[in-house]
């Protein structure tokens, strides 16, 4: 498990961009292939790969994680942004068809994150 210092804001974006990305292709996709991506990118053996704070911690779990969107009602501002970023991709995604889908996925893939580790105790790190 790693803090974070930079970088919160772009990897929750990647994983709100995943969950409505398996969305769109449950519809008519390889059940196993979308099992893979959540595995690899939202929750593997019930462990979400992205925390966000404790005040939103719960919601981001249930309406990105495990896609409930009927558990919570945003009670944050920060919780409106992810609701608001959930359904500006489902938006982007839904009209496109399968193969463009795949092609964005695949340009996803290529992009890496750097980590740079410091060993510094006075250090400020946000959890996401």
């Amino acid at each position: 498990m790693f803090d974070i210092i930079d970088g919160q804001q772009r990897l929750t974006a990647i994983i709100i961009f995943v969950r409505c990305l398996v969305n769109v292709l449950a519809k008519g996709y390889d059940k196993g292939q979308l099992e893979y991506i959540k595995q690899d990118y939202l929750e593997n053996r019930k462990k979400p790969k992205l925390n966000a704070l404790e005040y939103d911690r719960d919601y981001f779990y249930d309406v990105i994680i495990t896609n409930d969107d009927n558990k919570h009602k945003p009670q944050t501002p920060s919780q409106e942004r992810i609701l608001e970023a959930k359904e500006f991709f489902t938006k982007a995604l839904k009209n496109k068809e399968i193969a463009q889908l795949e092609k964005i996925f695949q340009a996803m893939q290529k992009a890496q994150i750097i980590k740079f580790e410091f060993s510094n105790k006075k250090r400020f790190c946000v959890n996401v």
